[in-house]
């Protein structure tokens, strides 16, 4: 009999939080050193949760960038982005509330605070201004942010990394005290990584979520849910042997004619460098429809 386990890996939690276009993806990114997530100046880019691995001074702990729900152009999307950032928010053991340091406060962003600081009474809430790139930024703070009672706001620039190696200290030293420490580095096992790749549509992020066992992945019959590749582990065993076995969930490609828009373009792009870099390409049709050239395009890649 085969055994399947979701892996985790027992490491504490920072979760991102924050309205759309502060620069949620881009921090994400610099703090676990990897052009992971997609950035782009389009409010809304982020829908699913990205997840990461954050090394600093030889210790490991773990990040998810959550997305925004506060444009228009997730508004089909806002429940299920909400209940992902929440599973997110609910997982984590520290909060860090990121907001624009070139910006006003928004009434959204002080609702927000309101919220979080009521629901989770429990976790320490950073609040962390992004985009303090220059003096003039930080001296033109909007002194709001000191009203929102999370403390001082934490001033960075994901762009050029001033302030995030302070901020990691304070997080690593904060999370040093809680239950489930920062752990130190330790040699990765040897995994097979496999990709669903597909037109849009086709279903390939709910064979993603019924694969890795777990409702991951956004899945809804608008075509390009899905913007970028999302990976998750898990471990098989069969006979006292475990393997594990990465599934890479991809975003839907279509013929080159036709893709519109960078969100689209850097989508495909994506897709193809995770096809290049698998070691099994499970490659998902519909099966309601005649096999097209697009079908038989993508299985010859």
């Amino acid at each position: 009999m085969i055994e399947k386990t979701l892996l985790k890996n027992n490491l504490p939690t920072i979760a991102l939080l924050g309205r759309a276009n502060v620069g949620k993806s881009t921090f994400f990114n610099t703090l676990i050193s990897e052009n992971k997530a997609l950035v782009s100046n389009i409010a809304g880019t982020t829908r699913n949760n990205n997840e990461g691995i954050i090394v600093w001074r030889g210790k490991e702990i773990n990040v998810i960038d959550t997305g925004g729900v506060d444009n228009d152009q997730n508004e089909f999307f806002a429940n299920e982005i909400l209940v992902q950032a929440e599973k997110a928010l609910e997982e984590a053991d520290i909060l860090i509330m990121l907001v624009d340091a070139k910006s006003l406060l928004l009434p959204q962003e002080r609702e927000l605070a309101k919220k979080i600081k009521a629901k989770y009474k429990n976790k320490k809430i950073f609040l962390v201004a992004n985009k303090a790139d220059s003096k003039r930024d930080i001296l033109n703070l909007d002194q709001s942010y000191f009203k929102l009672g999370l403390g001082e706001p934490f001033l960075i620039s994901a762009t050029n990394g001033k302030g995030v190696g302070d901020l990691l200290d304070i997080l690593y030293k904060e999370l040093g005290r809680a239950s489930v420490r920062p752990k130190k580095v330790k040699a990765e096992s040897k995994t097979i990584k496999v990709s669903l790749i597909g037109k849009p549509n086709v279903g390939k992020s709910s064979i993603f979520n019924k694969l890795i066992g777990e409702e991951k992945v956004i899945v809804s019959d608008l075509a390009h849910t899905t913007r970028e590749p999302f990976d998750t582990d898990i471990e098989y065993e069969m006979n006292g042997k475990k393997q594990k076995v990465t599934f890479v969930d991809t975003a839907g490609i279509r013929r080159k004619a036709k893709v519109d828009g960078f969100l689209e373009k850097e989508g495909i792009k994506r897709s193809i460098e995770t096809i290049a870099n698998s070691d099994i390409i499970l490659l998902v049709i519909d099966g309601s429809e005649p096999i097209s050239s697009q079908d038989m395009q993508l299985g010859g890649l």
